[in-house]
This record gives structure tokens, C-alpha cells and sequence, in this order.
């Protein structure tokens, strides 16, 4: 495994500098270095399973305990036919989840965590319990920040969760089917595999346990796009524990996954509120595009575009959701400045290429 598989590329938000900078460094570094050994371990089918047939299925071909790389070399399970309820109790399912946007604007905004009235002054802990506990999505999900800290329960400090909580909470969260609320999930259940591996952590983990993590992880940027859940799609990069056995086809699926997330942040007007980390990743982007030969280009670009005729629905599920993209106001669908979010026009010059085009809502 070279350097840029080791990086630990994980986004805590979409404003953390740190982080995008870590990303634009393993970008660089996915086109550089010596091809890896040849791997002489079985890919996963190319077919669907259930997830029960699934677990049949792999149950006698792993070792009967966790195993963080069981998946390298071996690319990802065609998930298409796993369901929510394979992994979440019936109480999480049947859960009622309160709307955001029927809450006045600037009450949105401090559930989102954003400053009040251009102040720095943010939401409080325990007011971000009290929303998740009225059933809020943003709420339940933004708990699972206590999934991350390297602490045991038993020095918690007033204003923390336990592990347990932060997972039950995420959990409760990801049920929804929110995007941002099935990235954190699978977010957590990431960060409790690294506790696991590093010993911080004594919670046991089974051998299926990155199965679900990329499930959430899939479904979060399958069902809306999650831009740092496209990120993490990308193979051998961060904390995924998944990559296919050749370099090359490892380049490929990370320009396909890298190309998606430049489409949804033009639509989504990234430019605006990322600024010139926005434009340092487009940057490093195109330097992908350009170290991939003209037929991998070809072929990584007809990768992409066989997945945008396949999720066509999602640039509808995008604007559906609240938006932020002043950084400080909370839009809704319906509203006139939610509208104006997002850059219908500029996604369809993009979207022509694959001979696609995005109508505007009526709305």
C-alpha cells in the first residue's frame, strides 16, 4: 500500500482546510508511484445480492473476526438490492423525523449550526440534544461528532456522549434516508473500526462491519449526492478499507467518483462558498483528467456518465432538501432564494457531454 492510501482523508465538514488540503495531496499522489503487486484475491461479484444473501454467501470465506482490509483488492458488493431495515432496529425505522423547514429561518440556521446573525455564536450542546430529541434529522446526525473522540466513556465531561449514545443517535438519524444523516452514520461506524484497530476502543465489531459502513456511505451519495460521501467512494483513498487489485482500474473509479463530485458542486454553486478550496480541488481534478491516457479518459468518463443516466433522480432529490448556500440562511424548496442556489445551467453544460440535461423545478 503507497502513501496516499494511508492518508487519513477524512472531512469533518466541507469548511475544514486541513482536510481539503489532505484530499488535493492524495489526488496528486493517486497518479504517481510504482504499480502494486498483482493480487491474487477473488473480486466481488458483479451481481446483486440480497443481504442475507450476501452474509450466505461470504459467511465461510472470511475470518470469524473483524477484518479492516478484507476488502482491498476486492472492489465493492453491488448493493443495490440491501435495505435499511437489514441494519436498523424497528424502533429507528418507525421513528417520526420533524421538517426543518417548517421551523422560521433563522431557528434552521442554528440547528444547522451556523452563526446567529453574523455573530460567531453557534448552537449549543444541549440544544442541539433538545432538537434531537423533537426528532430533528440535523440534530440526531450532527451527534455523531462523539463517535470521533479518543476518549473511554468513563472520563466523559458535562456536554458528551458515550459512544453508545453517538451511535444510537446517528443511527436514529440515518433512518430518515437524509444524505448528510447516512454519511455521518457511516462516518461513525468508520471512526469505531479505527478506535478498534488502534485500541483506543474496546467495543467488538464483526466481520460484516465495513459491509454496512459502505452501504450508508453508498446510499449517501446515491440517494443526494453527499459531496464528501463521493469523495470517500473513491478507492484506496482514506479510511474506505476497499480498492480494486490494479492501479489502474483504481484511477479510473477514482476520476468517475472525482467527476460526479465536480458536477453536484457545480450545481450546488461550490465555487460560491468553498472559494479557492473549491477551486484548488477542480484544480487537482483536472491535473486526474489529464494523467489519464485518451482511452482510461474514454473509459473513466463513460463510467461516469453510465452512472448519471442511472441516478437522474438525484439532481430533483438535491433540491428537495434545505440548502445553505450563503453559509448563514437556511433555504427550503419553494422558496425564491432556495431556487437560486443551485446552477441549473451551468450543471447542463456539463450534463451535455453524456447527453443529459436537468429541467428547473417549476416551484
Amino acid at each position: 500500500m503507497d502513501f496516499a492510501n494511508r492518508l487519513p482523508c477524512h472531512l469533518n465538514g466541507m469548511h475544514s482546510s486541513a482536510s481539503w488540503l489532505c484530499l488535493l495531496i492524495a489526488l496528486l499522489l493517486s497518479a504517481c508511484g510504482d504499480a502494486p503487486e498483482a493480487s491474487t484475491r477473488e473480486l466481488h461479484p458483479a451481481e446483486a445480492y440480497t443481504w442475507e444473501e450476501w452474509v450466505e454467501r461470504e459467511r465461510s470465506r472470511r475470518p470469524d473476526h473483524y477484518d479492516p482490509h478484507y476488502h482491498d483488492d476486492r472492489g465493492l458488493p453491488d448493493m443495490r438490492l440491501w435495505r435499511p431495515g437489514d441494519f436498523l432496529p424497528e424502533e429507528d425505522l418507525k421513528a417520526t423525523h420533524a421538517d426543518i423547514c417548517e421551523l422560521p429561518r433563522e431557528e434552521r440556521s442554528t440547528l444547522w449550526g451556523l452563526p446567529r446573525n453574523d455573530s460567531n455564536i453557534v448552537i449549543s450542546f444541549e440544544e442541539k440534544l433538545a432538537y434531537a430529541e423533537r426528532g430533528y434529522v440535523d440534530a440526531q446526525a450532527s451527534m455523531s461528532w462523539y463517535c470521533y473522540r479518543y476518549t473511554n466513556d468513563a472520563v466523559l465531561e458535562p456536554g458528551q456522549l458515550s459512544l453508545a449514545e453517538a451511535l444510537a443517535w446517528s443511527r436514529r438519524g440515518a433512518a430518515s434516508g437524509d444524505p448528510r444523516a447516512m454519511y455521518r452514520y457511516s462516518d461513525c461506524l468508520r471512526f469505531m473500526s479505527t478506535d478498534t484497530q488502534s485500541g483506543r476502543a474496546d467495543h467488538a465489531l464483526d466481520n460484516f462491519w465495513m459491509d454496512q459502513t459502505h452501504y450508508w456511505l453508498w446510499r449517501a451519495a446515491t440517494e443526494g449526492l453527499h459531496g464528501e460521501a463521493l469523495l470517500d467512494l473513491r478507492p484506496s483513498f482514506g479510511l474506505n478499507h476497499y480498492s480494486f487489485p490494479d492501479r489502474e482500474t483504481n484511477r479510473l473509479y477514482n476520476y468517475k467518483w472525482s467527476r460526479i463530485w465536480e458536477l453536484q458542486a457545480i450545481f450546488r454553486q461550490a465555487p460560491y462558498y468553498l472559494g479557492p478550496r473549491y477551486m484548488e480541488f477542480r484544480s487537482s481534478v483536472g491535473e486526474q483528467r489529464e494523467s489519464l491516457d485518451e482511452q482510461q479518459l474514454q473509459q473513466a468518463e463513460a463510467m461516469a456518465g453510465e452512472w448519471l443516466r442511472e441516478h437522474q433522480h438525484v439532481w430533483d432529490a438535491i433540491y428537495r432538501r434545505p440548502a445553505a448556500p450563503s453559509g448563514s440562511l437556511v433555504t427550503c424548496p419553494g422558496e425564491p432564494e432556495h431556487l437560486k442556489s443551485f446552477d441549473y445551467e451551468g450543471l447542463n453544460r456539463e450534463l451535455a457531454q453524456y447527453g443529459l440535461h436537468v429541467e428547473p423545478p417549476d416551484d
